[in-house]
């Protein structure tokens, strides 16, 4: 796996197994996942902007730093792989001047023009990549979370997605309060240390990231489920000795998420 450390030292990106994500560098606390970014990773020194690299499409994906929209993109030319590694395929750095960006790839040393002026694109809605659902007690919407990290909310009555939350990375499961007030949805790109579980507070569109540690060979949250007793479960996706999932519970009062004595693994 490959790291990078934002101009400003808060922030670490970091690409392990195909899997990326940023984190805060003072204590891991999870940030943000990308689903596409497989290949290697970079800041600019001088601007808030985090180059990825997409081996599915073979580009180079600039994304803004802080509001994690999608800037430009750079062909590169040439097949590339997933899984980067120090100083070979998928090593990236810029120019102390913003200028350039070279990428280590299977064939040699690619060297980019990088723009100086860039606007953020905003992707179209769409239920393409669709995962997860689940209706609201009221019946008037259906909640779609995405393997490309949105959850769109399908309105019955106008039979048109009509509200979109952008959280980034995988996501799998999701579930809704009794009282259609939040939406828990599991996200499936774990972070360095932490994986998290989403919870949308509907009426305000605030997100809080309740996190859990990962143990060896945890990659995110797979499924989740509300209970009525101010409880909720999470499936943790986990491939030591085959395919299997951990069993996880929060407490959804203090969104805190401890193993359960009577079970951990399913």
């Amino acid at each position: 796996g490959v790291l990078a450390l934002s101009r400003d030292g808060t922030t670490i990106a970091a690409d392990i197994d195909g899997s990326s994500s940023l984190q805060q560098a003072s204590d891991f606390t999870y940030i943000r996942g990308f689903k596409v970014i497989d290949g290697g990773l970079t800041f600019d020194p001088n601007r808030d902007i985090l180059f990825g690299v997409d081996s599915s499409n073979d580009q180079i994906v600039a994304y803004d730093a802080h509001t994690y929209s999608e800037l430009f993109r750079l062909d590169i030319g040439e097949d590339v792989l997933p899984y980067p590694y120090p100083f070979g395929n998928g090593y990236m750095v810029v120019s102390a001047d913003s200028r350039f960006l070279a990428l280590s790839t299977p064939t040699g040393i690619r060297i980019f023009s990088l723009p100086t002026s860039t606007s953020p694109s905003q992707p179209a809605p769409s239920l393409a990549q669709h995962r997860g659902m689940v209706f609201d007690h009221s019946g008037h919407f259906l909640y779609i979370a995405t393997a490309d990290g949105f959850v769109q909310r399908y309105n019955l009555l106008t039979n048109a997605i009509d509200l979109t939350f952008n959280l980034g990375g995988w996501l799998n499961g999701i579930d809704i309060a009794q009282d259609d007030s939040y939406l828990l949805v599991g996200q499936g790109v774990g972070g360095t240390a932490y994986g998290v579980v989403h919870k949308i507070d509907l009426p305000s569109g605030n997100v809080t990231n309740i996190q859990f540690p990962l143990e060896s060979s945890d990659f995110g949250a797979w499924d989740v489920a509300i209970a009525g007793n101010g409880l909720a479960f999470v499936t943790i996706y986990n491939t030591d000795s085959g395919p299997s999932v951990h069993l996880r519970q929060i407490d959804l009062s203090s969104n805190t998420v401890s193993t359960r004595p009577d079970v951990s693994s399913v």
